[in-house]
């Protein structure tokens, strides 16, 4: 696969903001799909994660327990789980970024 065609959404707490611009940063902005660069203000928030969920082709989770807890990635790890995962759409990779109990 070209990497020109990989799309890597970023599925995290609204807490780990810092963090996960320096990793989008690290991968090039251009194969993250990351809320503040990605989603146009304005339009239905759930209908922009839904699409660039879909549009992507690998799909990380940062893990933590902020993003355990939050409505929105649940969100996205559901609509990841019934329209991607036993897909050869997409490659799922958990990554844990939180070691707190």
């Amino acid at each position: 696969m070209p990497s020109s065609s990989i799309k890597i959404f970023l599925s995290h707490s609204h807490k780990q903001k810092e963090f996960v611009d320096q990793v989008a940063e690290y991968i090039g902005k251009d194969l993250a799909i990351v809320d503040r660069f990605a989603f146009e203000s304005g339009r239905n928030l759930e209908e922009e994660i839904n699409a660039s969920i879909n549009s992507s082709n690998v799909f990380v989770m940062l893990i933590s327990n902020d993003a355990l807890n939050s409505d929105w990635c649940q969100h996205e790890l559901t609509h990841f789980r019934e329209n991607m995962l036993d897909t050869d759409k997409a490659t799922f990779i958990p990554f844990i970024v939180d070691d707190t109990d």
